[in-house]
């Protein structure tokens, strides 16, 4: 079994007998949705092929750098569902947020509003008060 081979193991178990032959056995487990991957999805295929890309790559001394940056598109469906999902719940933090603060400065603002409306009635009151007080006397 050669290096690339590997990379598609879930298991790699190896054992050697101890018996006269001394032969070498290999057990490879794997998992059943892993091996329709690699066989239906012609997985192996293309694995095989970007392995020998990045050999060769290697053997003249330019081998890719791991910076993979990933889109939108290269993630599978319920990942990127995932992320719409987190960026929403994100945006709606930051609407709650936004709209708890418009609300308290609405409240603050109404406060001091009725705030002025109680002074202007408490001086209206006096000023009555102060004339029945000045018919009374009169």
């Amino acid at each position: 079994m050669n290096r690339s081979d590997r990379v598609w193991l879930n298991y790699y178990v190896q054992d050697k007998c101890i018996n006269n032959s001394n032969m070498l056995h290999v057990y490879v487990l794997q998992h059943s949705q892993m091996l329709i991957v690699r066989k239906e999805g012609k997985a192996h295929d293309r694995y095989n092929s970007f392995r020998s890309a990045f050999e060769l790559l290697e053997a003249v001394g330019h081998e890719p750098h791991d910076h993979f940056q990933e889109n939108a598109d290269d993630l599978p469906p319920l990942q990127t569902l995932e992320k719409k999902v987190v960026m929403q719940n994100v945006e709606l933090k930051q609407q709650i947020k936004s709209m708890q603060q418009r609300m308290q400065q609405q409240m603050q603002e109404q406060k001091q509003s009725f705030q002025q409306q109680m002074q202007s009635m408490q001086q209206q009151i006096q000023e009555i008060r102060s004339q029945n007080n000045f018919i009374v006397q009169v």
